[in-house]
């Protein structure tokens, strides 16, 4: 009896370490790599005109349960995954000589690789974003999108109305308090 005791405490003291282990090496940090993301897509998103900063950041507590349905459109640089918009492609330039520029189609159909982005996706962050020109801040989801050859960080712009991105909020575990 005193070694099923003793087993099954061993096990329950093995799991918590494994636990904390996979906590730490997840980390509470918003990666360097997906920052970078963000400050791109604000680049390309906004005038340089408007004074646009990150407000908030949450991560994701359930990143699985982030659909293709709670994205409007996605923002990347992707080598690897299809995006509705790259940045390679600038909106309204206009050259003498060449077709008018607009924002994904300058080489596929949409901007980035080749691939339709995977979902779910590996790891999601919630970014409140502030503009000076406007009143409501605007919110993005920056998300960790892996296949069994790639991974990159993309940017998504949520669907819907406030209440719908609420939803998608509370679905996906990101605690960002927008009145704040």
């Amino acid at each position: 009896m005193n070694r099923i005791v003793i087993g099954a405490f061993v096990l329950c003291l093995a799991a918590a370490a494994i636990t904390i282990a996979i906590l730490l090496v997840r980390g509470q940090d918003f990666p360097a790599d997906a920052r970078g993301k963000v400050d791109r897509y604000i680049r390309y998103r906004y005038s340089p005109s408007r004074a646009v900063t990150i407000q908030q950041i949450a991560r994701s507590s359930v990143p699985s349960h982030f659909t293709p349905a709670m994205s409007r459109a996605t923002f990347g640089d992707s080598t690897f995954f299809r995006t509705t918009y790259g940045y390679s492609a600038q909106a309204g330039i206009d050259l003498p000589g060449f077709p008018t520029v607009t924002p994904g189609t300058s080489g596929s159909p949409s901007g980035g690789g080749s691939r339709p982005v995977p979902f779910p996706p590996m790891d999601v962050w919630c970014v409140l974003l502030k503009d000076t020109g406007q009143s409501s801040p605007a919110i993005v989801f920056v998300a960790l999108h892996q296949d069994l050859y790639s991974a990159d960080w993309l940017v998504h712009e949520p669907q819907g109305d406030a209440k719908e991105i609420a939803d998608a909020l509370s679905k996906i575990g990101c605690d960002l308090k927008p009145g704040e």
